[in-house]
């Protein structure tokens, strides 16, 4: 897999073996430097479930919050097939809007 070692661990967390996961596809381009920039893939796990895992800077749907401090972090949304299908198939990443 060629996904982050944050996104890895975040994946585990979750309870899923990554041996039994398949990324579909991955966009994105995480950079500490830019402010809002993230990294994300769609994943479908061996019992047929699909997740959207990924790490972003601030102004992303990966930030973490704790009170006024906001960083960089890495995050997992489990989704529906049709969503998976939907992310899949519109490459323009600019549409999502930060959950």
């Amino acid at each position: 897999m060629d996904i982050s070692e944050a996104m890895k661990n975040q994946i585990t967390a979750k309870g899923y073996d990554l041996d039994n996961v398949e990324l579909l596809e991955i966009r994105g381009k995480f950079d500490k430097q830019v402010v809002g920039s993230y990294t994300e893939g769609v994943f479908k796990a061996g019992d047929g479930s699909y997740f959207k895992c990924g790490e972003g800077m601030p102004k992303s749907n990966y930030e973490l919050r704790a009170g006024l401090l906001v960083r960089a972090g890495t995050k997992l949304f489990e989704i529906t097939e049709e969503e998976a299908n939907e992310w899949l198939k519109n490459t323009d990443m600019s549409i999502y809007p930060v959950q």
